[in-house]
């Protein structure tokens, strides 16, 4: 349970910082950002410098999400 806590809290809080910094750029990055799909991956491709530290702490959230996943008792008597 604890992966997945910490995975929720440090994804949320890069996600959010991901927005902001779309914001600043524009609105439109910023609403794009927030309502057409895949155009957050194409916003951190054309913004690496300022989006880099954030989008790789969210990779880390999804990584150790997947962790606390295949650790829970759940996904195991599954298998």
């Amino acid at each position: 349970m604890a992966c997945f806590a910490v995975a929720l809290i440090v994804g949320l809080i890069c996600n959010i910082q991901i927005i902001i910094i779309a914001f600043e750029k524009s609105v439109f990055w910023g609403l794009g950002y927030l309502c057409v799909p895949f155009f957050g991956f194409l916003f951190v491709l054309t913004h690496w410098e300022a989006t880099k530290k954030p989008f790789i702490k969210v990779l880390f959230s999804v990584a150790l999400y997947a962790i606390g996943l295949s650790l829970s008792p759940q996904f195991t008597e599954r298998l």
